[in-house]
């Protein structure tokens, strides 16, 4: 897999999630998008600017009443960017998923040569680290302070 197939202005994640965003949606509001990704305005328009640079974000500036509002939304070519970069993504998952296969099969996550069913909590050998034993449910047993209850 080629690092060249993923977009490199979208690895970032904030800009990823604005465009994200705003593929959802047409011409979002400039405050709803910056609630919805957490961002102050100042850092979200630092963003909005460069993804508009790029073609990715188009802008809209009016008023609503007397009160100004800037709209966003995503172009085409952004549409288009975000879409090739979950697919580069998509094709490193799988690339990998199909390394992992072919390097050893499907497995379990653990060492070659451990013993016990998966998820018992046992270390490798079956034996409890301390020589206890492992109570039925493999959790620890609880104890008072003050021994067995009377009751």
């Amino acid at each position: 897999m080629a690092p060249a197939d993923l977009d490199p202005l979208l690895l970032d994640p904030t800009r990823l999630s604005i465009v994200s965003l705003l593929a959802g949606t047409r011409w979002a509001e400039f405050g709803w998008v910056r609630e919805a990704v957490d961002l102050s305005a100042s850092a979200l328009s630092k963003q909005v600017t460069t993804l508009g640079a790029q073609g990715y974000v188009e802008v809209e500036k009016g008023y609503v009443g007397k009160r100004p509002r800037t709209w966003l939304n995503l172009s085409d070519t952004g549409r288009t960017a975000l879409e090739d970069h979950v697919r580069a993504l998509q094709r490193i998952v799988d690339a990998s998923r199909q390394a992992g296969r072919d390097h050893g099969g499907e497995t379990d996550g653990r060492p070659p040569g451990a013993g016990g069913p998966p998820g018992d909590g046992v270390p490798h050998g079956g034996s409890v680290p301390h020589g206890g034993s492992v109570p039925h449910g493999g959790g620890a047993e609880r104890r008072s302070p003050r021994g067995p209850s009377a009751g």
